[in-house]
């Protein structure tokens, strides 16, 4: 299945079936964190800052290679440190779904507009379009095995 149409017809119906109250099976996250992560790493994704990168130069590499594959993330892994400057905001969870699935929207736009673009994540370096858009599903994915939604 390609990106596009994961992002389009698959994550809202997954994502409707999270409620306010879903506990983790893994994890320090609420279900409103978990969404407000999510937009924070679409937004991320988006933005060209300068971003300290914290895996070894030499590492990279197997990093990236790690990213690209199907091999899931691991639970329990430290959330990274740019996260936390997108703060947590205000309002219920359906209205934090549904900034999520604009803020995806957005990013298939820009990504469309912008095919050359490419931004510093801090555990794999620098990523174009391509491998954006796999990471947001590998992450996506996670963090709905995280609450049972898969």
């Amino acid at each position: 299945m390609g990106y596009n149409k994961y992002f389009k017809d698959e994550v809202a119906p997954v994502l409707a079936k999270l409620s306010a109250d879903a506990k983790p099976e893994w994890g320090s996250m609420n279900a409103e964190e978990m969404v407000e992560h999510l937009i924070a790493g679409i937004t991320i994704s988006m933005e060209d800052a300068p971003r300290k990168i914290t895996t070894p130069e030499d590492k990279l590499p197997v990093f990236k290679k790690f990213l690209m594959s199907d091999r899931p993330f691991g639970k329990d892994l430290p959330r990274p440190k740019e996260f936390d400057d997108y703060p947590t905001k205000n309002g219920d969870i359906n209205g934090k779904k549904v900034e999520l699935l604009k803020r995806i929207e957005e990013m298939l736009q820009y990504f469309e507009k912008h095919p050359y673009h490419s931004a510093i994540h801090s555990s794999f370096g620098r990523l174009n379009v391509a491998e954006w858009k796999h990471l947001h599903k590998k992450h996506f994915t996670h963090h709905f095995l995280q609450f049972g939604l898969l």
